[in-house]
C-alpha cells in the first residue's frame, strides 16, 4: 500500500469515526432528556398510585426493615377443625430474604449503621 492510500484511508476511517462518535453522543443526548421527562412522569404516577392504595387501606414500610417481622400467619384449616382449636402456620418464606434469619440479618445492619462501620 502506497502512502497515499494509507492516507485516503486513514481520512475515510477518521470520517466514519468522527460520524459513529458524533451519532452515538446525538443518541445518548437525547436518551438523557427522555429518560429526564420519563423521570418526572414516573415520579408524579407513583405518587398518584400511592395516593389511590392508601386510600383504599393499603400499607407501606419502608425498606427491607419495614418488611422483617410480620411474618404472615396461615390457618391450617384441616387441622384445625380436627383438633377443636385454632392451628396456625407461620409463613417463613415469605420473609423478605426467604429465611427465618431476617431478624437476626437485620439487627446486624441496624447495630452496623448505629456504630457507623
Amino acid at each position: 500500500m502506497d502512502i497515499l492510500s494509507l492516507a485516503a484511508a486513514c481520512t475515510v476511517g477518521g470520517a466514519l469515526l468522527r460520524h459513529a462518535v458524533q451519532s452515538r453522543l446525538r443518541k445518548r443526548q437525547r436518551m438523557l432528556h427522555t429518560k429526564e421527562l420519563a423521570g418526572s412522569k414516573i415520579e408524579e404516577m407513583s405518587a398518584n398510585l400511592k395516593a389511590l392504595l392508601l386510600k383504599k387501606g393499603a400499607h407501606f414500610v419502608t425498606g427491607f426493615s419495614g418488611l422483617v417481622g410480620n411474618t404472615p400467619l396461615v390457618e391450617l384449616k384441616a387441622i384445625s377443625e380436627g383438633t377443636g382449636c385454632i392451628i396456625l402456620g407461620k409463613c417463613e418464606f415469605l420473609n423478605p430474604g426467604g429465611s427465618s434469619k431476617d431478624r437476626v440479618a437485620r439487627r446486624m445492619v441496624e447495630e452496623a449503621e448505629d456504630n457507623a462501620l
